[in-house]
């Protein structure tokens, strides 16, 4: 770490370094609440601001943070980690990231990318191996970066070759958004990959069980594949 603050209180200038060399960064699972701050029009609907003791709630404006200026570089080594109950990722930065200050929002922002060759992602139960991916921050002044995240899952199957389906992640850290593919030729359905991670077996054999026991109130078989072709629909 190599920081110099510069300047008087209220004009400082925040210049140097600093480099992570190894840890965990836990991310909580969302429970869906939201802050809000001072400024967001929706406090009025859970606060009465004209309220004296509510207004003090909310700290004045920083007269550090409301002229702070920041140029800091921070670089990620190997065996830094990000991990939530779904994935355990490493990360790292070929090149610093670059760390600066949002005046009006008096938060601090940060640009770069960091990629990732290893770790693992929880979908379905299975655990994907990730092969690289990357979370790139423009301006974030929260811990929300947008993916490109690709793993892998090998599914055997009997009496023919193993499938090797992968997982594409995009969209944000906390709203991702994933699609499945995989190697083989011709190209499978999305619901069949699902129906071979959840259940070793194409959504079309679960649907031709289904149908087998019809009729049947006593067709153990057909009843389970009816349940297991709405819980893969739901999915």
């Amino acid at each position: 770490m190599n920081l110099a603050m510069t300047g008087p209180f209220t004009d400082a200038h925040v210049g140097g370094s600093v480099r992570v060399l190894d840890g965990v960064l836990d991310i909580p699972k969302s429970e869906g609440k939201k802050i809000i701050g001072a400024s967001d029009p929706a406090l009025f609907s859970v606060l009465d601001t004209a309220v004296l003791a509510n207004r003090e709630i909310f700290p004045a404006q920083s007269p550090l943070l409301a002229n702070l200026r920041m140029d800091v570089n921070l670089g990620v080594d190997r065996d830094v980690f990000v991990r939530s109950p779904d994935y355990n990722i490493e990360l790292y930065s070929d090149e610093d990231l670059a760390i600066h200050v949002n005046r009006a929002k008096q938060t601090l922002v940060l640009d770069g990318v960091l990629l990732s060759e290893r770790g693992e992602y929880r979908f379905l139960s299975k655990r994907f191996e990730i092969s690289r991916g990357s979370a790139t921050f423009i301006n974030s002044d929260e811990i929300n970066p947008t993916l490109q995240v690709t793993g892998g899952y090998e599914v055997r199957l009997p009496a023919r070759e193993a499938l090797n389906i992968q997982i594409l992640i995009g969209g944000t850290l906390r709203n991702p958004q994933i699609s499945l593919g995989s190697d083989a030729q011709p190209p499978i359905p999305q619901s069949d990959l699902l129906s071979y991670l959840a259940f070793g077996q194409s959504s079309s054999s679960l649907l031709t069980l289904e149908g087998s026991g019809i009729g049947s109130s006593g067709n153990i078989v057909g009843a389970g594949a009816a349940l297991a072709s709405r819980q893969l629909a739901a999915v």
